[in-house]
């Protein structure tokens, strides 16, 4: 199933990119003709150079300098990222079928690429999950993987991405609303990174299933810090995985940060198999039993993977 990994692209250099374009606003343009005049200015770069810079396009378009102080977040692409990791994929979600050593098995069913102005890393296109009202307990309404490729199960994994949860949004009974399963080797091993809560406040635990170390399915909570994930706002979460020894000689690592701030530093872990594997959103929401009495969504913009 894998392909060739994308290749990575250039690393952010600062501000400057603020410096190439000068919107001042024509006579008669509305904010969404004036948003969409800046954002072509961008288009031919990569887009880690927009970072810095969406939000106050936004703001002088829209005449909202709140929005800019808001939104605006440090200079840096992923700033976690060891050092000297190379890209295994790169994905800013402009389409369902990015390849690259992705795939799904879903389709368009709960899925799509809408525009969102306003995203913190790669605008205009995100990836859009539809919780649908209706929607039982115990099953994921899309499931979106990336296989590392032929021969790389690596053993040190850095995994990054923007996630935005809708306001409101109903959480499930047992707290349980899965976000990404990080599978070892070719098995359904896996860390699964969830944002816990049946109602706010949200946070962001770990749930390892991996039962092939010998212990039983576990709970990893925010140990180090304890922000919330707040509803309606776009967060970053960044994990960064090392096998230890072998896989039970309890030394292995998992460090997790939300919107660059450290929230779970474990160096006990124990992973089984030859490496990771296989990266999927497959946002189970449960626990089992329950109703979405609603519709709700998750939003990503841009999908980053790293190995030494």
């Amino acid at each position: 199933m894998a392909n060739p990994a994308k290749a990575g692209d250039a690393k952010l250099r600062g501000y400057s990119a603020v410096n190439r374009a000068k919107p001042v606003e024509p006579p008669n343009h509305t904010c969404g003709e004036q948003m969409k005049n800046m954002i072509a200015v961008w288009k031919g770069d990569t887009a880690r150079h927009r970072v810095a810079v969406i939000a106050l396009i936004s703001a002088v378009a829209c005449s909202s300098p709140s929005a800019a102080s808001k939104q605006l977040i440090p200079p840096g692409d992923w700033p976690n990222e060891p050092a000297g990791f190379r890209t295994l994929t790169d994905v800013d979600w402009s389409t369902l079928t990015p390849g690259g050593g992705w795939d799904n098995n879903t389709g368009a069913r709960n899925a799509a690429i809408i525009a969102d102005a306003a995203a913190p890393f790669s605008p205009p296109s995100v990836f859009q999950i539809t919780f649908p009202q209706g929607f039982a307990g115990g099953g994921e309404p899309v499931k979106f993987w990336y296989d590392a490729p032929s021969g790389e199960h690596p053993k040190e994994l850095y995994v990054a991405f923007w996630l935005k949860i809708s306001n409101p949004w109903q959480g499930h009974s047992s707290g349980v609303n899965k976000v990404m399963f990080l599978d070892t080797g070719s098995s359904t091993n896996a860390l699964l990174i969830v944002v816990w809560g049946s109602s706010a406040p949200y946070h962001l635990r770990y749930e390892a299933e991996l039962d092939a170390t010998g212990q039983p399915t576990y709970w990893l909570n925010q140990n180090a810090s304890n922000p919330e994930f707040t509803l309606g706002t776009w967060h970053r979460v960044e994990v960064y995985l090392k096998y230890g020894t072998s896989g039970t000689s309890g030394d292995g690592i998992l460090k997790s940060w939300l919107d660059g701030t450290l929230v779970m530093n474990y160096s006990n872990m124990n992973y089984p198999y030859d490496g990771f594997g296989e990266m999927q959103y497959a946002p189970v929401w449960g626990g089992v039993g329950d109703t979405k009495s609603e519709t709700d969504y998750f939003w990503i913009d841009h999908t980053h993977i790293s190995r030494p």
